[in-house]
């Protein structure tokens, strides 16, 4: 199907009964029966994705029973097992990302998310967005990497602004050894002073109030002579320095009275970043800010209704999700291990108190959307988070990557498997900055299975070329197209078997292009060819390297939502029109060693 220019055409093909591929798409109806609680006896209704020839209007039964599910779930962990080295992801895997995201009843309830296809855009709307604070609010700002700027003044002065209307901002940065060694690479520098010095113009004078009512005497104490410092700034700004890596790129803007937005993606901040090809996500609502709170920081203490009682259906407010599937939605609220909650997403502990504080911390903003109920409500409407969360540093994983991860919990590389290893979806249009053997691995769930995947890289990228070119080599001779759009070798055959008569499962079909600029995107969108199942793409700034699998703090994000799906196809179909098809053999597949080897271990 991605036959040289042919993607175009195959992003653009209609759907069955002539409706338009995306936006236009038939509508995806589920039926409003009520719901019984969690139990052993329950109703299930017809999915989006339950079955390919149920009836929307009717209720049905699951299509394959529990225990054959859990059967072929095992048979498929055991199968991939294969291609990863770390148990702690392959146990997770399943071969549907049902649990990571579901399109809304007819598009309805969906989280507002907007498609970010530039630089400034992102600055823009986090400009804007730090512009519409007021007193009360708080600001969430991580990054990677800040650069010196006019854009990047343009945001400590909207920090400024805002702090000075009364809003607290809390800013963290990257500032561990992975994010110096690669700056030292560059010859680039960061602007952590920038934020320590605007830190020390807004002061949290609650703690600095603290400190001198601790250090007066206890004769001032008793006669009542303690002098309290006077709050000379309206708003408070604190900064941390992250020390372990962490790669996650959000701003999360909790609103006391309106509606609460975030932008996340891949973008970092610096006048260098803005002609680098890229993409970030705007989205609003408490369920999509909660749920990203809560990926990020943990589950704060909660008092909302439990999610019993969300599932049940009377008395919820208009647009909100109903539970169609309790064995599902089980699996939703607990993709993987527990993260200890005095956590947060980049190992810094969080601070317990009495159930006083926790009721306190329930009403505050920015804590109280951070629960389960607000993560269902959004991954039920086609909006799921995945982030990794690395809470320790270990000398043996950072000496050899490949032989165990960093301490934490890592869910964003068993996503990418389920995205991927979806039965449902035959076709793959993937950006990646970067890539090396573990996320070659990703890549082969599909092609092994028969999908087709699309994959466009930067012809050079600003770290780690040799490598890039070393992981696409090994993915080109076994899966590439040669100049005549047919594979480069039989594919449909497997040579070690004994008796030529017994064949295989055709295998997919790999097409590569390199982009001239560069491409600093980690974007996948899927898609069925026959139109079946929505198309499910995933953003974020998690790369297809094994550090930032298995070692650095990262944030993805699982939209399905028909209009996002479109936008993003439209912005790679440019990108892939613009780009050069790599040929077997051919330059951009040309690497040195043991240059090539030596960049994958550093990155």
């Amino acid at each position: 199907m991605f036959a040289s220019m042919e993607i175009t055409a195959a992003l653009a093909r209609v759907a069955p009964r002539g409706a338009p591929r995306c936006g236009g798409r038939r509508s995806f109806t589920v039926t409003k029966h009520p719901i019984s609680r969690f139990s052993g006896k329950h109703r299930v209704q017809a999915g989006p994705r339950a079955s390919r020839s149920a009836d929307a209007t009717d209720s049905v039964q699951i299509a394959t029973p529990p225990l054959a599910q859990q059967s072929l779930r095992n048979k498929a962990n055991a199968k991939r097992r294969e291609f990863s080295h770390h148990s702690s992801s392959s146990s997770s895997m399943d071969l549907s990302i049902d649990d990571d995201a579901m399109p809304g009843r007819n598009g309805h309830g969906n989280p507002p998310v907007r498609l970010l296809v530039n630089y400034d855009q992102v600055i823009d709307a986090i400009v804007c967005e730090l512009d519409k604070t007021t007193r009360g609010d708080r600001v969430e700002f991580s990054v990677y990497v800040l650069e010196p700027g006019a854009s990047t003044q343009r945001v400590i002065d909207a920090m400024r602004r805002a702090a000075n209307r009364g809003c607290r901002v809390d800013c963290s940065l990257d500032c561990s050894i992975v994010s110096a060694f690669t700056r030292w690479c560059e010859g680039t520098k960061t602007e952590a002073e920038l934020l320590f010095q605007l830190a020390k113009e807004f002061p949290d004078d609650s703690l600095q109030s603290s400190r001198d009512g601790s250090s007066q005497s206890a004769d001032h104490k008793s006669a009542g002579l303690i002098t309290r410092p006077t709050k000379t700034k309206q708003g408070i700004v604190t900064f941390s320095r992250r020390t372990l890596p962490t790669h996650a790129k959000y701003v999360v803007f909790h609103r006391q009275r309106g509606v609460s937005t975030a932008v996340f993606g891949g973008v970092n901040i610096g006048d260098r970043f803005r002609c680098w090809r890229d993409f970030a996500i705007r989205c609003e609502g408490r369920a999509a800010v909660g749920a990203l709170a809560m990926c990020v920081n943990g589950e704060a203490a909660t008092f909302l209704p439990t999610v019993e009682a969300f599932s049940k259906g009377p008395g919820l407010p208009a647009g909100s999700a109903r539970v169609t599937n309790p064995t599902t939605f089980k699996h939703v609220l607990n993709p993987g291990p527990k993260k200890p909650s005095h956590l947060t997403s980049s190992g810094q502990k969080q601070t317990t108190g009495s159930r006083f504080d926790k009721f306190k911390q329930a009403l505050t903003v920015g804590s109280r959307d951070r629960n389960k109920t607000r993560d269902a409500e959004a991954r039920a409407n086609g909006l799921g988070f995945v982030a990794n969360t690395p809470s320790g540093f270990d000398v043996t994983s950072y000496v050899a990557p490949w032989l165990r991860a960093f301490p934490g919990t890592y869910h964003v590389l068993p996503a990418l498997e389920r995205l991927m290893g979806d039965t449902r979806y035959d076709e793959y249009v993937i950006a990646a900055a970067y890539l090396d053997t573990q996320g070659s691995r990703v890549l082969k769930l599909a092609l092994d299975r028969g999908a087709d995947v699309a994959l466009v890289m930067p012809r050079v990228p600003n770290v780690y070329r040799d490598a890039n070119a070393k992981a696409l080599s090994g993915l080109m001779d076994l899966y590439g197209l040669d100049g005549k759009d047919s594979p480069s070798r039989d594919t449909t055959r497997d040579t070690n078997t004994p008796k030529d008569s017994e064949k295989q499962k055709p295998k997919g079909r790999l097409v590569a292009y390199v982009c001239d600029d560069m491409l600093h995107a980690k974007v996948f969108l899927a898609r069925d060819s026959r139109g079946a199942v929505p198309d499910a793409c995933m953003i974020g700034s998690c790369n297809l390297k094994q550090r930032s699998f298995f070692q650095f703090a990262e944030l993805n994000a699982l939209i399905v939502q028909p209009l996002v799906a479109k936008q993003l196809g439209n912005e790679l179909v440019a990108i892939i029109t613009g780009s050069e098809r790599v040929v077997i053999g051919g330059p951009a597949l040309a690497y040195k060693e043991p240059k090539a080897t030596i960049e994958e271990w550093c990155g």
